[in-house]
């Protein structure tokens, strides 16, 4: 190693760990290091970024201002960080939550993270019955879709299933459970419970919703063909878990609030289309083999 380097620790791990900044800028090579005028983070910046919109609600200039480096870098990492869906894994949605509210600043946007409401995360693991109104069509053909025992040991079981994926303790989640009207309805993940009022399914719509103004900003240069291509991947080679169905389902529902916004009737056909495709898959009326035979499926 070049003796510059040698009283900086591990200075290639800290380089790939995305922990130096020389100049305002995040360094990732050797070739970029500045050795006299560097900063090391405590932690890779882009999980400092999560932990920033898992915590709050933050603009790309807040946090370029905070991190002291580089508008564009921030913005770069910010839409790396929510684009990806491990954040889902976590408990968290991503989402553009308002504008910057101070005088002058009004044209910029506030992204957070937020939690996965703990009503959704029991009675709607999917996200699809609150976004897509799955739930209409599961109450309509409930004798068809019902899970064959409905009993305590159903109950018990579904409760543990979700205590161990989210870090909900069993009796939280046996509470709600039994405070409800449910029946529990045949998935490709297995028995899932539907409540038969359908209010707590619009608070969850409600509660991550994201106003046309804001959801524009992910569609506007939108190569719709890509967009919906992945789609039919999905549906012709499977989900990979439930994070991944919910995924797809919070892209669909934006996708859909966008093109209902602006109008464009073909495009939102398009997106229905896929939208029952989606429920057929979860409720068992089709499989992925089914669907490979009607798109030419490419990787993208």
């Amino acid at each position: 190693m070049d003796p510059a380097y040698q009283n900086i620790p591990d200075i290639k791990f800290l380089l790939a760990d995305l922990r130096v900044i020389c100049n305002q800028r995040i360094v990732r090579t050797l070739s970029e290091f500045d050795k006299t005028s560097y900063r090391i983070l405590d932690s890779p910046i882009d999980e400092l970024i999560l932990d920033d919109l898992k915590s709050g609600a933050w603009t790309i200039e807040e946090l370029s201002n905070k991190y002291g480096i580089e508008h564009r870098q921030i913005d770069d990492l910010v839409h790396y960080v929510i684009k990806k869906q491990d954040v889902l894994d976590l408990g968290y949605l991503p989402r553009r939550v308002g504008r910057d509210d101070r005088k002058g600043h009004r044209t910029k946007i506030r992204y957070s993270l937020i939690p996965i409401p703990l009503q959704a995360r029991i009675f709607d693991p999917t996200l699809g019955i609150s976004l897509h109104n799955w739930y209409s069509l599961l109450n309509e053909n409930f004798p068809e879709y019902a899970f064959e025992n409905q009993d305590d040991i159903l109950f018990t079981s579904y409760s543990r299933f979700i205590s161990e994926s989210w870090d909900v303790p069993v009796e939280k989640v046996e509470k709600y459970l039994y405070q409800e009207d449910v029946f529990f309805v045949n998935t490709i993940f297995g028995p899932l419970p539907v409540i038969l009022k359908d209010e707590i399914y619009h608070e969850i719509r409600e509660s991550l919703h994201e106003e046309e103004n804001m959801v524009r900003f992910s569609f506007i240069n939108c190569n719709f063909q890509k967009f919906i291509g992945k789609f039919h991947f999905l549906l012709s080679t499977g989900f990979s878990s439930v994070t991944n169905l919910q995924w797809y389902n919070l892209q669909l529902y934006d996708a859909l609030t966008y093109f209902h916004h602006v109008g464009e009737m073909e495009k939102i056909e398009k997106l229905e289309i896929i939208q029952e495709q989606l429920f057929n898959i979860f409720i068992g009326k089709k499989t992925f083999d089914d669907y490979a035979k009607n798109y030419d499926i490419v990787q993208l």
